[in-house]
């Protein structure tokens, strides 16, 4: 459970009514809950972060419970009052029954549902006087349910790391994550930062996990007000993160590409570590995440060292980028198992089938973004996935397949053992006697849309040596760079086709269903608009849902 911090007066059903919506629209578009979040005025963001995090959570074991005390079918704005009524009930300490009842009551009313307001009232009231049977109950279901994960999920932890373990893992995916900030090269240290906090009347204390580098402040901590935020005093992240900027080793001088970057959490760590001197391309596919990634480097003060543009980095080639680079970080797009604990929506799209067309994206950016690396360079492979499938399988089939490329360190955090969120990190080193052939160069040069044929004069842009082979040191071409080196002006990008394809899953049944037959699994996870632009949908129906 966690601690309620419900704003008090009329703020606390205005959290509710936000609340409702987002996950009623989580219910029908599977849309991302922390997007919407953003729309929630500051003095009730907290709470409605916290009922909505909760219930999402635990949305599969509350709707197991409350199953037997609804006997018609209710809508998504409805179901999602009475998911999170039954939140409050089981799952938030602190919150009286009044609270839980009738706030919850009067937010679906201003929600747009005060027909149904006498049928939620009826629901939650038959949960509190059947409570205590309902939590003995609890503690027999199957792991599964208990915990609210989706069987396919526990099953292949299970087998991979033991029930024990598992079971221990999705605990701590239920638990409510404290906010979690780093120091950054040149900034304060951790004892600064927990006096300035203090100062400010945050508890502050060294991170269990990184006392040296992290500091812990209270959930639900509002850190745009922290001392020093605005400054670029620290950076608001995970502890485990920093490993595959470690890896990187990143200097002064060098040509950093961060290919996926935003919202610019380790491309901020890496630019910092390169004391004003050198250069930082960071890149990222999605156009509505570069503009947090350029607030992030206006914040720390590195608008001038870093370029940012938007590169899809399963295409972009050398045309793309002008010179090869010494260090190259590909934080690529994966399943968040590591960070179920903050991306509480995040277990609810996993399936064997989004795996797979994960680990295909996952290979294709590696795979294509290394041709992008200097002999003797080093690249970063990281996700935040606990899935082999995403992480240790990726990297031996692109070593068997390239094997001008040798493996250094490899960093793995399980959360449950380092305290800290689920990471992997691999880095991958390019021989220094490697040399680029002239045909890669112009097969690299090809399949950019910026070629001879669509009026960009390239052909004059590389210095070969040889005809048949050329090499490439930190300079790259030579001094002929700027001849096809492009205007940012003139500069296009590979654009990805944003529709999800993702499908909802089947998946066995838990328990004899009664007259209902809703499915509170959200059916897509599209790259959605602002909460008041979506139109509210039908939830899909069906028996076997998780």
């Amino acid at each position: 459970m966690i601690e309620s911090n419900e704003p008090a007066g009329n703020e606390g059903i205005k959290a509710r009514v936000s609340a409702i919506k987002i996950v009623a629209q989580w219910m029908d578009t599977g849309d991302f809950p922390d997007r919407q979040l953003s729309f929630v005025a500051p003095v009730c963001r907290g709470f409605a972060m916290d009922l909505v995090y909760t219930t999402l959570r635990n949305v599969r074991l509350l709707d197991n419970i409350v199953s037997d005390y609804i006997s018609k079918e209710p809508n998504s704005t409805v179901m999602a009052a009475i998911l999170l009524g039954a939140c409050q009930i089981f799952k938030l300490e602190n919150m009286a029954e009044h609270a839980a009842v009738h706030a919850t009551v009067e937010a679906l009313k201003k929600a747009g549902e005060p027909n149904s307001a006498g049928f939620v009232n009826a629901v939650l009231r038959n949960l509190l006087r059947a409570r205590d049977v309902i939590e003995i109950n609890m503690k027999v279901l199957p792991l599964a349910i208990r915990e609210s994960h989706p069987d396919e999920q526990v099953e292949r932890w299970v087998e991979r790391f033991g029930e024990e373990k598992t079971e221990a893992l999705c605990r701590w995916d239920n638990t409510s994550a404290s906010v979690t900030v780093c120091t950054v090269p040149g900034g304060p240290s951790v004892a600064e930062l927990i006096a300035s906090f203090n100062e400010a009347s945050v508890a502050a204390e060294p991170c269990e996990a990184a006392p040296e580098y992290a500091v812990t402040i209270p959930h639900g901590s509002h850190v745009e007000k922290l001392p020093g935020f605005e400054d670029g005093a620290f950076a608001v992240q995970d502890p485990a993160t920093l490993n595959a900027v470690e890896l990187l080793d990143v200097a002064p001088r060098m040509r950093v590409l961060d290919a996926c970057s935003a919202p610019g959490g380790k491309t901020v760590q890496l630019a910092l570590r390169m004391e004003g001197e050198g250069y930082v391309l960071a890149a990222d596919c999605w156009e509505d995440r570069l503009q947090p990634l350029r607030d992030n480097l206006k914040r720390f003060g590195l608008s001038k060292l870093v370029a940012v543009e938007q590169l899809d980095a399963r295409k972009v080639s050398l045309a793309d980028v002008g010179e090869r680079f010494d260090r190259i970080l590909l934080d690529v797009p994966c399943s968040n198992t590591g960070v179920q604990r903050r991306r509480a929506d995040a277990k609810w799209r996993f399936s064997p089938d989004r795996l797979k067309e994960l680990n295909d994206t996952q290979y294709a950016i590696l795979s294509n973004a290394s041709k992008l690396l200097l002999p003797g360079g080093k690249l970063v492979y990281s996700t935040c996935s606990l899935e082999k499938e995403e992480n240790d399988d990726i990297v031996r089939r692109f070593l068997k397949e390239h094997p001008e490329f040798s493996l250094g360190e490899v960093r793995f955090s399980m959360p449950v053992e380092s305290g800290m969120d689920g990471a992997y990190a691999a880095c991958l080193i390019l021989s220094s006697s490697y040399k680029y052939s002239s045909k890669e160069v112009r097969a690299d040069f090809s399949r950019s849309k910026f070629n001879h044929k669509e009026g960009k004069n390239i052909q004059n842009g590389a210095s070969f040596r040889k005809k048949s082979e050329v090499s490439f040191d930190k300079k790259g071409f030579g001094s002929d760079k700027r001849d096809f080196r492009r205007d940012k002006s003139q500069r296009e990008v590979n654009r990805v086709d944003h529709k999800s394809t993702n499908k909802p899953k089947q998946f066995a049944q838990d328990k004899p269903r009664r007259k209902r037959e809703f499915d509170p699994r959200p059916q897509a996870a599209p790259r959605a608009n602002p909460l008041p632009k979506v139109s509210p949908q039908k939830p899909a129906m069906g028996d076997n849902r998780w």
